[in-house]
């Protein structure tokens, strides 16, 4: 269990939790380092496309599929998603013992990612959304979420989220979180700016342009044990 995340340290002995970084993986990531690091034989992730699709994990899941969110109540899958400056979430229920994961860059905000996923865990298993527990891993902040034109690029987000070219992204998922449900009390994010951080972080905007498509990214994973 990262130390960082303490909403979730109740339940470590139902929850496993792994954060890989630059500091751990200095080549290309692969998915058995995953496996291994939450010493599991089945890892779900998945060929993420900046979009809002909600994938159910039964079994293993080897990227051959398209989403960004991922959702189980199986034990012993880690589900597992990549960042490397998108927002990047674990979304547990204790009451239900079910568990989410989800990639939710700017694109995803838009394609409702976050509020997807806790629709789709409230269908299948009938989880409140005030029961959920939301920890956020590192990502862009304000001062490093720049765009050309935010107010043509992200429609319809309010104009307090955004200051000139700048866009408060983590706010823009707080919001979304509120909205479905979620207590905020029940919602921690690690403070960490990947663009900040770029020797602690793989940062796309922070200067890995090139190493970041060939595989050169940070991992949140978390099974249910």
């Amino acid at each position: 269990m990262d130390p960082f995340f303490s909403l979730l340290q109740p339940y470590q002995d139902r929850l496993s939790l792994c954060m890989l970084t630059k500091e751990q993986c200095k080549e290309p990531l692969k998915d058995e380092q995953v496996k291994s690091t939450l010493q599991v034989d089945h890892c779900a992730a998945l060929h993420q496309i900046h979009g809002g699709n909600v994938v159910y994990a039964q079994g293993s899941i080897e990227r051959d599929r398209e989403g960004d969110a991922l959702i189980t109540d199986q034990p012993g899958i880690a589900l597992s998603v990549r960042w490397a400056d998108c927002q990047n979430f674990i979304l547990y229920d204790p009451i239900t013992h079910t568990l989410g994961a989800v990639h939710a860059g700017w694109r995803g905000l838009l394609a409702d990612a976050i509020p997807n996923t806790i629709k789709a865990m409230q269908s299948r298993w009938s989880v409140h959304p005030g029961n959920l527990i939301i920890c956020a891993g590192p990502s862009l902040c304000m001062d490093c979420a720049s765009f050309s034109d935010p107010e043509s690029e992200l429609p319809g987000i309010d104009a307090r989220l955004y200051e000139s070219n700048k866009v408060n992204l983590r706010g823009i998922a707080q919001e979304q979180l509120i909205e479905a449900g979620v207590s905020a009390e029940n919602i921690q994010r690690h403070p960490d700016c990947t663009r900040c951080n770029p020797t602690r972080y793989w940062t796309y905007r922070g200067g890995d342009r090139e190493e970041v498509p060939q595989g050169c990214v940070n991992v949140i994973g978390a099974l249910l044990q």
